[in-house]
């Protein structure tokens, strides 16, 4: 099984977030050795870093592709010949796949960033597995989104990035998270160590790394872009 398969090189297409190109690394290993052997994809969203073109020509013909409903048609412009929309749930091999709602941002930026869905995995006597697009849950709704990235040339390096909607804002949840990730980052992945970047005007971003134990170590000069506008950020960091 493959999730959200994003397998162009290294700076192939513009930058998201006015910092570098995206894909920010390589793969470890050739694309066709990451396809190798797929039987079944899931794909929540159709942003251009979860699903991509070089990922729809190496897919096998015969893999089943599911998707969130109304992403068919954009599927099949990439090639992709009978993908599968899961309405509620479905069984594939034994495997029970339910979606799950998810918003991606909040405000203008959730209705720009369009539909994102999540999906829990269960099959006998195996742990259940929920993964959703970009999101995180609180009290059964979708506030926000975290993750964390390794650096290609550096993989003992790690960013943290989050965001969380307003209403939620001083209720520990994004706090949460970052110590969730730093303790996957740290102990999972073996990274050695975490950095945070934020725009200096974000001070409620800032607490949140001071909260989890990070140290400030400078400010980055126009290093993010909003619109057409650059940003000084601020670089917090914690070593193993």
């Amino acid at each position: 099984m493959i999730i959200d398969p994003f397998l162009l090189p290294k700076d192939t297409i513009p930058s998201f977030a006015g910092i570098s190109k995206n894909p920010t690394v390589d793969l470890p290993c050739p694309p066709e050795e990451v396809v190798e052997g797929v039987q079944m994809a899931i794909v929540s969203h159709m942003h251009p870093d979860h699903f991509d073109q070089l990922a729809a020509q190496l897919l096998p013909s015969e893999v089943t592709l599911f998707c969130q409903p109304g992403d068919e048609a954009m599927l099949r412009q990439f090639g992709v010949l009978n993908p599968s929309a899961i309405t509620d749930s479905t069984n594939w091999e034994g495997i029970s796949i339910t979606r799950t709602p998810g918003q991606h941002g909040s405000g203008v930026w959730a209705q720009h960033m369009g539909n994102v869905s999540g999906f829990v995995l269960q099959g006998n006597d195996e742990p259940i597995v929920y993964w959703a697009g970009d999101t995180i849950l609180y009290d059964g709704e979708i506030v926000g989104g975290c993750g964390i990235k390794i650096n290609q040339h550096r993989t003992f390096n790690g960013e943290i990035g989050y965001f969380i909607e307003q209403a939620y804002w001083g209720k520990g949840i994004t706090t949460q998270a970052v110590r969730k990730l730093e303790r996957i980052g740290f102990d999972e992945l073996g990274l050695n160590r975490i950095e945070i970047f934020m725009n200096i005007r974000h001070r409620a971003s800032e607490k949140v790394a001071i909260k989890c134990g990070y140290k400030k170590e400078g400010v980055m000069e126009k290093a993010i872009r909003s619109e057409k506008s650059y940003y000084d950020a601020f670089l917090y960091a914690k070593v193993k």
